[in-house]
């Protein structure tokens, strides 16, 4: 991927994700009312809960998913956490039990924990240059999202408060098919990967069973004869 194209992609990225959680947070206590019934302060309560639940998994899960980006690639963790993002709200759009959207936030929260990725990815491709102007984009991005989307999302819950969370669905997966042609060969390096990893470590099994087999063999065929060497036997 060619760097103009990289950047807008984290660009995008970042937008859409903060559009979507901006896009339910209008919806959000007409919902916890369908599902829980009670009044607007019983909604509001677990609204906390939820939102509390969704920063949680990001902070703990923030280092886990830089991790993996280190280890198979910004891109291919990005995409995968669009997929999960984008299922992630269709769920939660036909959910009717309490449970299940506290499920749906541990789920988003962990997907969602792309921040410390993309901010990699930006310096992955930026120059000294302009690396302080990508990142000013970057912020700027996720504020434009945020501002954004809780307008669209007061706009569509005109027309149903379950709305919203689909339209949240289908700006991750326009963003995910946009980059999809070449999602294959993605999936295609990641996997070679593991299986490398795999093949290293069975071979690194195998030398070592074979040099413990060697030093035993080794061990079982000079022993005897040194004892008679040293009993005056031989």
């Amino acid at each position: 991927m060619n760097k103009p194209l990289a950047f807008t992609f984290i660009i995008v990225t970042l937008t859409i994700d903060a559009m979507g959680i901006g896009l339910i947070i209008p919806v959000m206590p007409d919902l916890l009312q369908d599902i829980e019934g009670g009044d607007l302060g019983h909604a509001a309560i677990w609204g906390g809960i939820l939102s509390m639940v969704f920063a949680l998994m990001q902070f703990l899960f923030g280092p886990t998913i830089g991790s993996l980006s280190d280890r198979y690639g910004r891109r291919p963790v990005l995409l995968v956490s669009l997929l999960v993002i984008a299922v992630d709200y269709v769920v939660m759009g036909l959910a009717h039990s309490i449970w299940l959207l506290v499920l749906t936030r541990v789920i988003g929260g962990i997907a969602a924990a792309t921040q410390a990725t993309a901010a990699a990815f930006i310096s992955d491709i930026s120059t000294a240059e302009n690396r302080s102007a990508n990142f000013g984009i970057l912020g700027a991005s996720f504020g434009v999202g945020f501002v954004l989307g809780p307008l669209i999302g007061g706009l569509l819950g005109e027309y149903g408060f379950r709305v919203p969370f689909f339209a949240a669905a289908g700006l991750a997966s326009l963003n995910l098919l946009f980059h999809c042609p070449n999602i294959h060969m993605l999936m295609h390096k990641v996997a070679t990967h593991m299986l490398n990893e795999k093949t290293n470590t069975n071979t690194d099994a195998n030398t070592s069973t074979n040099m413990h087999a060697n030093v035993t063999s080794l061990g079982e065929g000079n022993l005897f004869p040194v004892y008679h060497v040293h009993n005056g036997i031989d």
